[in-house]
């Protein structure tokens, strides 16, 4: 995905292509849009339901009309500051340990009185809605995007 293996290396272009509306320009995003790609299977399933790994793929996604990095280094802290701008953590104290103390929702559609509501416009990997919450700070945070392919 990089050249010479680091984050700040310079990620490996290939022949553009379009998936689901994303211009595939590089093996970073190959790998994310692409189930048959050869680096897909350098993250397990389980990593990819990470909330962590959610940020970063809708990161390096991006809109219809983006301009992409060049490097990885980029895409890695701006998902890293966004989590934790996100997430609330609390230190155990009885173990030390840092713990996750937020709760993260995906909203996919709303149910009201009057029906169902939708949230997007149309279907897109890239159209999401998070509602991370705070029981300590009794605080409630949203991300949303809707993505409407330009292609």
């Amino acid at each position: 995905i990089v050249r010479g293996g680091s984050a700040g290396g310079d990620l490996v272009k290939r022949v553009d292509d379009v998936r689901e509306g994303f211009q595939v320009t590089d093996n970073l995003r190959e790998m994310l849009l692409c189930e048959e790609s050869e680096n897909a299977e350098l993250y397990s399933d389980e990593e990819r339901t990470q909330f962590l790994w959610r940020l970063f793929e809708h990161i390096c996604l991006g809109g219809p009309c983006c301009q992409y990095e060049d490097k990885l280094e980029p895409y890695l802290e701006s998902a890293k500051k966004l989590y934790k701008e996100l997430v609330a953590v609390q230190k155990n104290a009885s173990t030390g340990k840092i713990e996750i103390v937020s709760t993260v929702f995906k909203v996919k559609s709303i149910t009201t009185e009057s029906g169902k509501v939708n949230l997007f416009p149309q279907y897109s990997r890239n159209s999401f809605c998070y509602v991370t919450v705070d029981p300590l700070r009794r605080l409630a945070r949203l991300w949303y995007h809707a993505f409407i392919p330009f292609w």
